[in-house]
């Protein structure tokens, strides 16, 4: 939400054996992955973390702006372990 530019939406739902979040905001640009950049300790792994744990859509709104969708399965702690996705740190 940090980098969203205005945000003029925020919803949070849970169904179907899985949780959705949705940012809106005024902006018609595509979030994209910045670098990390340890040393300053600021940002860049935002993005990357939403796009390898969730299933995301962006969809254009009625005319400026967009929402973003995340939708991520509801499981348990320890089955998180076998998410196809996760990497051990």
């Amino acid at each position: 939400v940090r980098h969203a530019g205005g945000v003029t939406g925020f919803r949070v739902s849970i169904g179907d054996g899985e949780v959705e979040i949705s940012v809106s905001d005024g902006s018609q640009a595509r979030p994209c992955e910045r670098t990390p950049r340890p040393l300053v300790r600021e940002g860049g792994y935002g993005w990357g973390l939403v796009t390898r744990l969730a299933r995301v859509e962006v969809v254009a709104g009625p005319g400026d702006g967009k929402t973003v969708r995340a939708r991520l399965p509801l499981t348990s702690a320890h089955s998180a372990y076998e998410h196809p996705r996760f990497v051990p740190a």
